[in-house]
């Protein structure tokens, strides 16, 4: 594997845009609040200044110009977060950014079943009602009491997009309550690391009940790439696929089952920029089938497509 080490540095354009907007849209509204208010003369010079101000209804006008260039104030400070945040090293990320590139992000989501689930963000969940119907009856026996929680969360990520695997190597070290640089060394040859022809899809199972893992990871921890042949693929919006090429067990890195397919269809990369969208679809057993779909425009990291 070659290493693709790049550093995260933002266009010096789109901070001078930035900053632009900024003090423009704050200086703007500045004059604009102080023509209303306070200098009446000053209005009708503002007035006069603007071809598209009516200058019968001055004060109006003004007022619409000045939430307007509020609207742009705000979106110019939201996009500088958007950026900043984009060029923060993996080695920089809190635990809570780490785990929302893992479970709630372009390349990572969270399918949630069970009693008490909460609502979906980014996951299509598909549960009969028939089974919810099941699940409440057996969380309340007769004596009224409460049972063990119930809920399951399934999670699929990326793991040949890099920020995943920043995500896991970032959460690693946060374990650590003292610098270990052989290991944040050894998590940046990980990070970087080239997947070639491959595209990887790892998946995960989390309760609070581990009665409710148990099956499951015996399901995953026995099964073989030929089980799960037809029934996990990847699916572009035009109907096309990718077969299963490969299947990796849960191992010891803690990162869940590797389903491994071919990165290209016919010759031709399976994603483009110009692709709409992409969904993880699996069928690990008779109750559980995961149907995760992915924004592929939202999947740009550092410049790049990252699936």
């Amino acid at each position: 594997m070659t290493l693709n080490s790049e550093s995260l540095v933002m266009c010096p354009k789109a901070w001078f845009a930035i900053d632009f907007l900024r003090r423009f849209s704050f200086n703007v509204v500045l004059a604009l609040d102080t023509s209303i208010w306070k200098n009446g003369r000053a209005v009708s010079f503002l007035a006069s200044s603007i071809p598209f101000v009516n200058p019968t209804n001055i004060e109006y006008e003004v007022v619409q110009m000045r939430r307007i260039l509020v609207a742009f104030l705000l979106l110019g400070l939201a996009a500088g977060s958007a950026v900043a945040q984009k060029t923060k090293p993996w080695n920089e990320w809190s635990e809570k950014e780490a785990a929302k590139i893992l479970n709630d992000s372009p390349w990572g989501q969270t399918q949630t079943e069970g009693d008490s689930a909460p609502a979906q963000t980014s996951a299509i969940t598909q549960v009969a009602a028939q089974n919810a119907a099941n699940r409440q009856l057996s969380r309340e026996g007769e004596s009224g009491e409460a049972k063990p929680d119930r809920v399951v969360k399934y999670r699929t990520r990326f793991l040949t997009a890099k920020p995943v695997r920043g995500a896991f190597a970032r959460l690693l070290l946060l374990q650590k309550n003292t610098t270990d640089e052989k290991l944040a060394t050894e998590l940046q040859g990980f990070v970087d690391r080239d997947f070639g022809d491959y595209v990887v899809v790892v998946f995960s199972i989390e309760a609070s009940n581990s009665g409710l893992v148990a099956p499951m990871m015996q399901v995953l921890s026995k099964a073989s790439a030929d089980f799960f042949k037809d029934k996990v693929y990847l699916e572009r919006k035009d109907g096309k696929r990718l077969a299963l090429a490969d299947y990796r067990p849960p191992g010891p890195d803690g990162m869940g089952a590797k389903f491994v397919f071919m990165r290209t269809l016919e010759g031709q990369p399976f994603l483009t920029t110009e692709s709409d969208n992409v969904r993880f679809v699996a069928a690990i057993n008779d109750k559980v089938k995961l149907n995760m779909r992915y924004k592929v425009s939202e999947m740009i990291y550092d410049g790049k497509l990252e699936y």
